[in-house]
């Protein structure tokens, strides 16, 4: 009876989730501190996280909880982040639709598209290649030149990390940030 019940608000839940703004999703009020936000983000992970109905053999359980968490997720990322907030915010008081997802990334103007990432085909590679990627993102130059010269070690001829690499040390230079990035 108590699985029924709950597969009963799951699915409930699931069907107006697309009518809830980020506030809702999360039980929590516009004016929610930091710290609310994230308790309310960790109280509904531990009730609706997928791995919770991993075993489950009801498909559309499992679509609904998944489709749940993925929306609960986008919430925290969105209210936890003040600039995005104020954004989020600001659409919400425009009068847009509060359930519509929040963009990270807003669309770019003219004609300068970012380029894409480089890959590369060495897991080794790979994996120097996104931690320098992320230290890029995250303003820590020296770690991304780092990190990028050990994925060019693995994968000497690839042409898209070297040039994320000549931006790191760039980047790195004009901030002033001639440290040696090998040493602690």
């Amino acid at each position: 009876m108590a699985d029924a019940l709950k597969k009963d608000e799951i699915l409930g839940l699931a069907s107006v989730l697309a009518s809830l703004d980020y506030y809702q999703v999360l039980k929590v009020d516009r004016k929610a501190v930091l710290n609310d936000v994230k308790k309310a983000f960790f109280r509904e992970s531990q009730v609706l996280h997928p791995d919770k109905f991993f075993a489950s053999s009801d498909v559309e359980l499992k679509g609904a909880v998944m489709t749940i968490y993925k929306r609960i997720a986008e919430a925290y990322a969105v209210l936890r982040d003040p600039e995005m907030r104020a954004k989020y915010d600001a659409q919400i008081a425009a009068g847009a639709d509060a359930s519509k997802r929040l963009e990270k990334r807003e669309a770019p103007t003219g004609g300068n598209v970012p380029a894409a990432d480089p890959k590369a085909k060495n897991s080794q590679a790979q994996k120097y290649l996104q931690l320098g990627l992320m230290a890029l993102r995250k303003g820590d130059f020296s770690g991304a030149e780092m990190n990028l010269q050990f994925a060019l070690k693995f994968e000497p001829g690839n042409d898209g990390i070297a040039k994320k690499l000549a931006e790191a040390k760039e980047k790195a230079k004009a901030k002033g940030d001639t440290k040696d990035p090998y040493k602690i």
